[in-house]
């Protein structure tokens, strides 16, 4: 097994090696970013000594999105809490008429001890419940202790 650290090492090995390490260096240098535009980034090539003289035929890698974030972990609300909190914010009959109105809301929460903010339901009727009680997104998360979710990061690619 050799050692790369620098484009000496990459020279001395035997093909196919060397070319096989040459083409993955190639294909580091250009890529599309989100926006479709081209990207050059040389630091893979330059760690080794090389520069874009020595790569005038480098393709363009595709666009690969990044992966989506994780599903938010299930918060437990306890009903209770629930219901004083709208209380203290004067909206505690509303909660009373959301659950008259959405089918078999009533018998769920008549039936539990907590709601668990990954409940098929809860996240279903998440929009209209909010609606009916005029929160905002950080209104609704605040709260109900909801963690308020990070924003999107820039693009890291390597």
């Amino acid at each position: 097994m050799n050692i790369i650290n620098t484009r000496q090492d990459i020279e001395k090995l035997p093909e196919p090696e060397k070319s096989a390490w040459l083409a993955r260096l190639a294909a580091s240098i250009h890529r599309y970013d989100a926006e479709g535009e081209i990207v050059t980034d040389e630091s893979t090539i330059t760690r080794f000594g090389y520069s874009l003289e020595d790569f005038p035929d480098a393709p363009i890698a595709d666009y690969v999105a990044p992966a989506p974030p994780p599903p938010p972990a299930a918060i437990e609300l306890a009903k209770l809490d629930i219901r004083r909190k709208l209380r203290l914010i004067g909206k505690e009959d509303a909660l009373d008429a959301m659950l008259d109105t959405i089918p078999h809301a009533r018998k769920d929460w008549d039936d539990s001890k907590f709601i668990l903010t990954t409940d098929p339901m809860f996240v279903q009727h998440r929009p209209t419940v909010q609606a009916m009680l005029g929160l905002t997104d950080e209104q609704w998360n605040g709260l109900l202790g909801i963690p308020t979710p990070a924003p999107a990061e820039s693009e890291n690619t390597p």
